[in-house]
């Protein structure tokens, strides 16, 4: 019996690390904004290590990848001129060497990625959950800020895997669908 509960908690274990790297994406992204000379990223991660590597895809067509380094924990600059955009997490300031004046809108960080990303026509893609299946990247605009998603295959056919929104505080535009703009829970 005892061999038996071992055996079954053995396989409960693996199926749940299974799910816990194919599953969400929240501890693996982040937005990355900047102003003036100053980049930082905003993640949900417990921590990042000054040094660590952090992909930036810039959302702009065509879709850019550029490598950023993470210069600085809870950096009280980044947290300044995050604060009028309501994003919680952690802050983190990075150096992104001669790059920093194409983030003139948000970008989705991709931490601690070892993740071949490429890109296809003008898009970025790449399997960032071990799935199997390329993720794509997109941002829209609702009617005072960006969304910024992630999606398993194509972006707007394909799941949507992650979803973070930048409040601009004025009026922009609207371009974003319905899909893109739902909460987490309203797509189960």
């Amino acid at each position: 019996m005892k061999r038996v509960f071992l055996i079954v908690a053995g396989l409960m274990l693996a199926f749940d690390s299974q799910f816990a790297m194919a599953g969400s994406l929240d501890r693996k992204l982040g937005i990355v904004v900047a102003k003036e000379n100053l980049v930082c990223l905003i993640a949900s991660v417990a921590s990042l290590n000054i040094g660590s590597q952090v992909n930036l895809v810039l959302l702009s067509v065509p879709q850019k990848v550029v490598t950023g380094t993470v210069m600085s924990v809870s950096d009280r600059k980044c947290t300044e001129i995050s604060k009028p955009h309501n994003i919680p997490g952690k802050y983190y300031r990075l150096s992104v060497p001669n790059n920093h004046t194409q983030l003139s809108v948000p970008a989705i960080g991709i931490l601690n990625s070892s993740n071949q990303l490429r890109r296809v026509g003008l898009r970025v893609v790449g399997d960032l959950d071990g799935d199997g299946i390329e993720e794509s990247f997109r941002s829209c605009t609702s009617s005072e800020g960006f969304h910024l998603t992630v999606w398993s295959g194509r972006a707007l056919t394909g799941t949507r895997k992650w979803h973070s929104y930048y409040y601009l505080g004025y009026d922009v535009e609207p371009t974003c669908t319905t899909i893109e703009v739902k909460d987490n829970n309203d797509l189960k």
